[in-house]
């Protein structure tokens, strides 16, 4: 399938449905992510990576 600009939003937006999913079944706060991200070198506050999530943007 070719990257189209309707492809990446389909997939921004089912990447984040699927990580707000997994964020609230595995009970997770996103103060606790940031933890977890900041280990694996990616440090993001908290406030930003719910923003971003919620905005579906990714990650830097």
């Amino acid at each position: 399938m070719p990257l189209t600009k309707s492809t990446s939003v389909h997939l921004q937006r089912e990447a984040r449905r699927l990580l707000r999913a997994q964020i609230a079944l595995k009970d997770v706060r996103y103060k606790e992510l940031a933890h977890a991200l900041e280990r694996i070198g990616v440090f993001e506050e908290p406030k930003a990576l719910t923003n971003k999530i919620n905005r579906g943007t990714p990650l830097d």
